[in-house]
Formats: C-alpha cells, structure tokens, sequence
C-alpha cells in the first residue's frame, strides 16, 4: 500500500479543517460589521490578498484581512505565508515555492482577529512593515470605528502608546 494515501488524506483534512475555521471568522466578522452598521463585500476569489472591505464614507473604502484565533492560539501572522514552511505551488518536478507577501506592503488597512468571544481589530500601520507576526495578548485591540478614526486623523493621541508614531496612510479611494 502507498503511503502517499494517509499524507494526501492528512493534508486534505488539515485543509479543510482551515477552511472551515476561516469560514466561522468570516462570518463572526461579517456579524461584527453588520451590527455596527457597515455592509462588508467579500470578494469571490478565494485567493485575494483581502478578506473583505467596507465603504467607510463614499467611495473610501477600508480593506480587512480575517485571522483566527481559536482556543489558546495568540499569534496573528502578518504575512501570507507566516513561516514558510507551507507547500509548494506545484508539487513535482516543476516545483516552486510559494511566495510570501506582507499584508502591510499589499495595503491592508486592518487585521481582524476572531477568537473565541470576540472580534478584535488592529490597523496594520501600528506594526512595523516587516514584522511577521504579533500576539493578541501584547496589543491592545480596537474597535471597528476606533481603527476608522485612527486613518482618519492619522494620529490618534488615544493610542499613542500602542503605536507611538503618526500615521499619513489615507484609506483607498475609488
């Protein structure tokens, strides 16, 4: 018998289990953002480098990424591929490894963390653009509108200590 069945099953169960937990968040955040009166788009390809986006006042819009963090998980990758140690894009002889890409850098305004009670918010620009990860028990979350008016005042004297510098970033506009 090939022992390739009992990785290939593995890996197939390990995938899907993700996506599921991705799901639950998707949905926890969707919630979140529907009761605070905003109305989040969810693009259709499963690859884009956004979660989700909302309009914050005409033709601004706010583009969020969705992370999980289930039971006593604590670490929020800030970039795509977190480690490194994910799978090739194409297994075989024309192998290539995946490319890891910075939320920062890709223009993701905010993280949004899902965890077992709640959802918690972080504007991305409060980490350095080449940090990899952060801990949910050593940031201070915010608010959805709390993120909003951090990119609208773009120096919010509230959480100087969480981010201790001013911030030019304007959302996206259409």
């Amino acid at each position: 018998m090939n022992d390739d069945f009992g990785v290939d099953f593995l890996s197939n169960f390990v995938r899907a289990k993700s996506a599921l937990s991705h799901t639950k968040s998707e949905i926890a955040v969707k919630y979140d953002l529907l009761k605070h009166s905003y109305d989040p788009h969810f693009p259709c390809d499963r690859d884009s480098i956004h979660d989700c986006v909302i309009e914050v006042t005409q033709n601004v819009w706010l583009k969020i990424q969705i992370k999980s963090c289930y039971n006593k998980s604590t670490s929020v990758n800030l970039w795509t591929r977190g480690n490194g140690s994910t799978a090739p894009v194409s297994p075989g002889d024309n192998t290539k490894p995946r490319t890891n890409t910075s939320y920062y850098k890709a223009g993701i305004h905010v993280m949004a963390v899902v965890t077992d009670t709640s959802v918690l918010y972080y504007p991305i620009k409060m980490f350095d653009s080449e940090r990899k990860s952060f801990s949910i028990k050593k940031e201070i979350p915010f608010t959805i509108q709390e993120v909003i008016e951090y990119y609208e005042t773009r120096n919010n004297p509230t959480r100087s200590a969480v981010d201790g510098v001013s911030d030019t970033t304007v959302l996206t506009s259409c």
